[in-house]
């Protein structure tokens, strides 16, 4: 299989009457799916679409957004997810840079998907994915019903089927190029690394903008097992879906487990039909693992390390390597996917050996061609075949990927390098600590301080001596925070659930 369709294709064969998608409330079968994409389809040729043109889609999770994923390519079209977190004029620019023909969205995004429409210099249609639009616009529904089927366009292999965009945790976000090939083989990567089956129900948490969230789509199709769709991410809800649908599998952030398992009434829902929860964005705190475990015995943990441009997965941490709560992989990322490789360089793009500090470079079938429209950006992180994802990190002998921060994130204090994600990782050992972040701020003294941005659990009090005790027991003095600044408000975090460090240095900075 080369073609995201293949796997539309094969679900309804293979699992005609299964279901294939769980929304409020509504079940739909793979052959009835089937029908809807083709269907669909045929709405967006008759909208003008043409072979190549890309369609946006500016909408929070559910089953139509996963069938436009389909829908797109099948009739020859390529998908453009865009961040429904964006401001108005970035989604306006990208939008206008993508010329894309339609932008697809629902009634929680229309609003702002016609403020976004006024801000361009030409009319994209405007597809409504739920309800009924105002006068201008084409529901999605009541159009559908009045569509016949048509041929699938049989894109695949090299063919352009997504452009996924970056969470823009250090910038502004760039639209990775995956190719049909590569997202089809990156699924089944990550299909074989967490061992999932076709009996799986999984809840799709991550938002289907991002590629975390897509991936989990065409997994589900891939396997012909059941995605289960909710409209927000609210702890009871998510318990009581599992619950309620016998959801096998959850994808999460770590922050999003910690919430899960000191959940007050966790005990009150029935989760034994839970067997796996894949993590990403960081290390489980071994406080929060060490309770998930105790709630949750049954359950399988893997963490998953990617980015968009990855595939987006690139390696993970196996469910045994969880079982040891004091072994030192439970620190890293785990190893490279079966099919992709991974080195890290030097500044100057040499590979360095085991255990020295470097940058990322993974090479893979799931790695994107370049960043549409920046060729600059593109020459610069894609070098024959292999990505230099900008993290830095090392392999140790046992092939285990150990991520220590972003290279842009690094301080350079004093004239000494100090790695933010090292001095989290001591913070987060404390009980009472929600959330931190550790950023680089100016000084006059050092060049760069490092300054720690803390939310303790309600209730307890803020102790800067106590947290200073923890860092300079396992730390060199020059890597301890020289402040610590505490908050009651939750960090700002991006679209994949990473702390927003640039927004922290402006609200912080001088």
């Amino acid at each position: 299989m080369s073609g995201l369709t293949d796997l539309l294709r094969r679900a309804a064969q293979v699992n005609a009457s299964g279901t294939a998608s769980i929304c409020g409330g509504t079940k739909l079968t793979w052959q009835q799916t089937q029908e809807r994409v083709s269907k669909t389809a045929t709405l967006l040729e008759g909208l003008g679409v043409q072979t190549n043109d890309r369609v946006a889609v500016i909408a929070n999770n559910s089953a139509r957004f996963m069938e436009l994923l389909f829908a797109i390519p099948w009739c020859g079209a390529v998908a453009a997810p865009l961040n429904t977190r964006w401001s108005v004029p970035e989604s306006s620019e990208i939008a206008i840079d993508l010329e894309c023909k339609i932008i697809a969205t629902d009634q929680a995004n229309l609003s702002r998907t016609l403020e976004i429409l006024s801000n361009m210099p030409y009319a994209p249609s405007v597809l409504v994915l739920d309800g009924t639009g105002p006068e201008g616009t084409v529901s999605l529904e009541p159009t559908l019903v009045r569509c016949e089927s048509r041929s699938d366009a049989g894109r695949q292999g090299e063919d352009l089927a997504m452009i996924c965009f970056t969470g823009g945790t250090t910038g502004r976000s760039k639209g990775a190029l995956l190719s049909h090939a590569g997202m089809c083989t990156n699924t089944l990567q990550w299909i074989a690394a967490v061992q999932a089956s076709p009996n799986d129900r999984l809840l799709v948490l991550p938002p289907l903008f991002h590629a975390a969230g897509s991936g989990n789509a065409l997994a589900v199709a891939a396997l012909a097992c059941t995605a289960v769709f909710i409209d927000r991410f609210d702890i009871n809800l998510v318990l009581k879906t599992i619950e309620t649908y016998g959801v096998t599998n959850i994808p999460l952030v770590a922050t999003m487990l910690d919430w899960l398992v000191n959940h007050p009434d966790i005990t009150k829902f029935d989760l034994r039909s839970l067997n796996k929860i894949t993590y990403g964005a960081s290390p489980i705190p071994i406080p929060v693992l060490e309770k998930a475990l105790k709630f949750l015995p049954q359950v399988a943990f893997y963490q998953i390390y990617g980015q968009s441009e990855g595939g987006p997965t690139i390696s993970v941490l196996d469910a045994i390597d969880h079982q040891d709560l004091h072994a030192p992989q439970l620190k890293s990322a785990g190893k490279v996917v079966i099919g992709s490789e991974i080195c890290i360089l030097n500044s100057e793009g040499n590979p360095l050996p085991a255990g020295e500090f470097g940058e990322v470079a993974i090479k893979g079938p799931g790695v994107a061609s370049g960043y549409w429209n920046l060729p600059d950006d593109s020459k610069q992180s894609f070098t024959d075949g292999w990505l230099r994802t900008g993290d830095g990190g090392r392999i140790d002998e046992q092939g285990y990927l150990f991520i220590e921060d972003r290279i842009k994130d690094m301080i350079i204090s004093g004239g000494e390098n100090v790695f933010p994600a090292q001095v989290e990782s001591v913070l987060r050992q404390h009980p009472s600590i929600i959330e931190c972040a550790v950023i680089g701020l100016p000084s006059i003294d050092w060049g760069e301080e490092v300054v720690a941005i803390v939310r303790m659990a309600e209730g307890v009090s803020n102790n800067d001596m106590e947290l200073d005790t923890l860092c300079r027991k396992q730390l060199s003095t020059f890597k301890c925070p020289k402040r610590y600044i505490f908050r009651d408000e939750p960090l700002p975090i991006s679209a994949a659930n990473k702390i927003l460090k640039r927004e922290l240095r402006q609200q912080y900075g001088p």
